[in-house]
C-alpha cells in the first residue's frame, strides 16, 4: 500500500487526479472525488486511462512516447501538509504509477496540427481515441517526444454529473449547450 503527503510542490492537480511526484523517480496518479461527478463516471475515465496505458505500453510504436507504466496500485492514505488525513477527498482504489517524466508539458490540443495527426493516428489505431486533452513533451522541430494523460475514450461530464454522449438529430451532431458556453471553440469543429 503506498501513502502520499498534499504538499506544496510535490503534486501536480488536474480535473479528475493529483498527480504526486515522488524522489524515487515514479508519479502516482490518484484519482479525486467530484461533487459533480458520480463515482461511476470517475471510475469510466480511469479505466479509460489504465486500458489506454496498459495496450501503449505493448506497442512499439507508442511505448517509446509514454512514460514506462508500472500500472494499478490502491493508495492507504493521503495526508495533508499538516498530515491530517485527507483520503476521504480521493477514491484510493482508483490509482497508478509511471515513470516520472521532467519538462515543460504543453497541451496536445495546443499544437499546430500537423505537428500532432501522426501520433494521433498511432494511438487511434490502437484503440486510444483520446489525445485531444493529453500534454506532450516536445523536443528537435517541435516534435512529439512524450505524451501523457490520454485514454481510450472520452467520457464527458454531463450536468448531472455522469457520462454522456453527444447524439445527432438528422445527421447533425447536437453539442450539449453547456459546452457550447464554456468552450466555444467546438462551434468550430
Amino acid at each position: 500500500m503506498h501513502s502520499f503527503q498534499k504538499i506544496p510542490g510535490s503534486f501536480g492537480e488536474g480535473a479528475y487526479s493529483l498527480v504526486f511526484l515522488t524522489s524515487d523517480g515514479l508519479a502516482t496518479k490518484v484519482f479525486k472525488r467530484r461533487p459533480d461527478a458520480s463515482e461511476q463516471h470517475v471510475k469510466d475515465v480511469f479505466k479509460s486511462e489504465v486500458e489506454a496505458y496498459n495496450i501503449a505500453s505493448k506497442i512499439k510504436e507508442l511505448r517509446i512516447l509514454i512514460p514506462h507504466f508500472y500500472g494499478q496500485i490502491t493508495c492507504s492514505r493521503i495526508t495533508n501538509e499538516k498530515g491530517l488525513d485527507i483520503s476521504g477527498e480521493f477514491y484510493l482504489n482508483y490509482a497508478y504509477q509511471t515513470k516520472r517524466v521532467f519538462g515543460s508539458f504543453r497541451k496536445f490540443g495546443d499544437i499546430p496540427r500537423e505537428k500532432t495527426q501522426s501520433v494521433q493516428d498511432l494511438f487511434r489505431l490502437a484503440g486510444i481515441n483520446y489525445v485531444l486533452d493529453s500534454c506532450v513533451l516536445l523536443g528537435d522541430n517541435d516534435e512529439i517526444t512524450c505524451i501523457i494523460d490520454f485514454a481510450t475514450k472520452e467520457y464527458v461530464l454531463g450536468t448531472s454529473g455522469d457520462s454522456m454522449r453527444w447524439s445527432s438529430k438528422n445527421g447533425q451532431l447536437i453539442k450539449p449547450l453547456f459546452l457550447i458556453a464554456v468552450f466555444p471553440q467546438i462551434l468550430s469543429d
